[in-house]
């Protein structure tokens, strides 16, 4: 439907959260000021964050500081501030509190919304990575 449209497959800026939560892998949604619009089952699995506990929550501040980066948040700002849609592949390690974990992340941009999904798939688990 997306791919229809003109837009990535990978958008999913428009679905609802429970579609989101059948993926396989980890879903978050940002709005254009990086809070959270949605959080997917898969990616409370990664985390072992609940969804009602960071849905409203800014993603760089105060969910994910250690994406505070420019390998990460810069990507993020680089992408929206084209003003078209777009896709940004990345691989980046997210340090929760039961461990590290090495993940690949398609960060997709959706213009007209301004709404930008991060598919996240574990790649690499290690308690000290």
């Amino acid at each position: 439907m997306a791919g229809a449209a003109g837009q990535p497959i990978e958008d999913l800026s428009g679905v609802d959260a429970d579609l989101l939560d059948a993926l396989p892998f980890g879903a978050i949604q940002l709005s254009g000021d990086g809070v959270i619009l949605g959080y997917s089952r898969g990616e409370s699995a990664l985390s072992g964050l609940a969804a009602k506990d960071v849905i409203g929550k800014h993603f760089f501040r105060d969910v994910a500081p250690c994406a505070s980066v420019s390998e990460f948040v810069g990507k993020f700002a680089e992408l929206r501030s084209g003003g078209r849609s777009g896709l940004v592949k990345l691989r980046f390690v997210f340090k929760y509190a039961r461990g590290a974990k090495l993940v690949e992340i398609a960060m997709v941009h959706d213009a007209a919304t301004d709404v930008t999904t991060l598919l996240v798939k574990a790649v690499l688990s290690e308690p000290n990575l």
